[in-house]
């Protein structure tokens, strides 16, 4: 999430809203195309815009059912992508403690999972959560695509 970082930190509610599950949205998508043995038609095929899995929806979908993340993180990916949804087609003035979004930023679940670390304070702040929440599901897609890669390359060697 290095890249996105300083822009994110920046940004008004909105923008960090949609810039995490844009970030989040291409890491799954680079996950299918390092793990193809065929990127270039994946890509075109199946990645594009109007493609099976042009959308975010179905590379959670797809990521979770070949069991590349977690239930947790399954969750918490459709909640920030309808999070991103609200902010993004929602003209309204909208923070991330606006109904529903406070409700949904409530609902995530891996960083109610860490709230006995003392490290981990104040998830009364629904950006907070879901910065965490992002964070916590780009470090299973990293993993996941980690341990699938040794896997092959024990296969092979």
């Amino acid at each position: 999430m290095g890249k996105v970082q300083p822009a994110i930190s920046k940004a008004d509610d909105r923008a960090c809203a949609v810039l995490l599950a844009a970030y989040l949205d291409n890491c799954l998508a680079e996950l299918f195309l390092q793990l193809s043995k065929h990127p270039k038609e994946i890509g075109e095929r199946l990645l594009a815009e109007s493609r099976p899995l042009g959308a975010f929806g179905p590379k959670i979908d797809l990521a979770w059912s070949l069991g590349w993340i977690s239930d947790e993180a399954y969750h918490d990916l459709n909640v920030i992508r309808r999070i991103r949804n609200e902010f993004a087609h929602d003209t309204a003035e909208l923070s991330f403690t606006t109904p529903p979004i406070d409700q949904m930023c409530k609902s995530l679940r891996l960083p109610n999972s860490r709230k006995s670390d003392p490290r981990m304070t104040d998830y009364d702040d629904n950006r907070l959560c879901f910065m965490v929440s992002s964070a916590l599901c780009d470090g299973e897609i990293l993993r996941s695509f980690e341990a699938t890669i040794n896997a092959f390359q024990t296969t092979q060697g």
